[in-house]
């Protein structure tokens, strides 16, 4: 119909012969009407995922004790587990140690993945950040994140040389147990996979363990020795020897990617164990202890 209403045929009288077959293109143009477009649905945007961020989270790499401050002279007031997940909060002026978010302190050279050393903060003993004037002059070692240690200052001028001495041993003798738990759980490692002789980030950090060993070692004879710690001084120089030798020969073996020749220095690090051993008994008994 004209008004674009449909109706039965049977109930139209005179229909007419040849009425054309209607769909929706006649029916607008009768009714003057105009085409409407169907609508086009919006285009949903697709979510982009975010990206990796590629931040690798730094884990200890043995059970070490965390420490109220900066060195081993400072008491035990917790500890790690291999593996685990820590989160550094400051460091001490050479980034030989940092301070984690629980409070304590881990050895540097014990932690894998440490963030950039310009990173992280420089703090006092109680994790407040140190002013940069109050900062201890140091300049980290190159090409180890600066977990070298610094060599021992010598003692002020009026203060007792052997007490001086005996001191500075005895944090050689703590410095060395640190770097050895080190190379232990790093030996374990490779001892229980052979195959990680040949990773380049187990060789790396064998590599800054040695190179903290042969540091630690070198440092022995950067102490001033009194007349009355020679003996005690040969003590730890015959360990300091027999550590870099050690050293050397891990090297080696883990340049060669031989696990047969990493066995082989099982020997030298047992006599160097022994000759710490004896040093330490000898600082000791100077001390009186």
């Amino acid at each position: 119909m004209g008004n674009g209403a449909w109706i039965a045929n049977f109930l139209v009288a005179e229909q007419p012969a040849n009425a054309p077959v209607v769909n929706d293109e006649i029916l607008q143009a009768v009714q003057g009407t105009t085409p409407t477009e169907a609508a086009t649905p919006e285009e949903t945007a697709t979510p982009t995922p975010p990206a990796a961020t590629g931040v690798v989270t730094p884990t200890v790499t043995t059970d070490a004790n965390l420490r109220s401050g900066p060195g081993t002279n400072f008491d035990a007031i917790g500890g790690t587990v291999i593996g685990q997940e820590v989160n550094i909060v400051g460091r001490n002026a050479d980034g030989t140690w940092f301070r984690l978010d629980n409070g304590g302190w881990v050895f540097g050279t014990l932690v894998a993945n440490p963030p950039a050393l310009d990173s992280i903060p420089v703090v006092d003993n109680d994790g407040a950040p140190l002013e940069p004037a109050a900062q201890p002059a140091a300049t980290p070692a190159a090409g180890l994140g600066g977990l070298l240690p610094t060599p021992t200052p010598p003692a002020q001028a009026g203060a007792d040389e052997a007490a001086a001495y005996l001191t500075a041993a005895g944090e050689l003798i703590g410095q060395f147990d640190l770097v050895l738990n080190s190379v232990d759980a790093l030996l374990a490692e490779v001892n229980s996979n052979n195959a990680l002789i040949s990773d380049p980030a187990w060789t790396t950090r064998m590599n800054a363990a040695l190179t903290l060993l042969r540091r630690t070692s070198a440092s022995v004879g950067e102490l001033t020795v009194p007349a009355t710690a020679t003996t005690v001084h040969q003590q730890l120089e015959k360990a300091a020897i027999s550590y870099a030798e050690a050293a050397d020969a891990l090297a080696q073996a883990v340049r060669a990617g031989d696990i047969g020749l990493l066995g082989e220095t099982d020997a030298l690090v047992s006599t160097a164990a022994a000759n710490l051993t004896a040093a330490e008994s000898a600082i000791a008994q100077a001390r009186g202890q």
